[in-house]
């Protein structure tokens, strides 16, 4: 999470940064999903989906929010 990538539209080469803030549904078709901001930047609005480039560009570090905690098995100490 926080991966910062670049998203290039194949059709048009417009493109857009956006940061993954979660895991989506992976389809064979489908492999993120995009805000509607994004969606627009890239001219995207009325294909739904489209083939897409991207290329890792950084990382943006998260804050620890100790939400991994929660993860942990029930009697396990943090």
């Amino acid at each position: 999470m926080g991966t910062k990538v670049k998203v290039v539209n194949t059709k048009n080469e417009k493109s857009v940064g956006v940061t993954v803030n979660e895991r989506g549904t992976v389809t064979k078709n489908r492999r993120m999903d995009l805000s509607g901001a994004a969606e627009k930047e890239l001219g995207m609005t009325k294909d739904g989906v489209t083939k897409v480039d991207t290329e890792v560009v950084g990382k943006t570090e998260l804050p620890n929010t100790g939400a991994a905690k929660s993860y942990t098995k029930a009697g396990a100490k943090p």
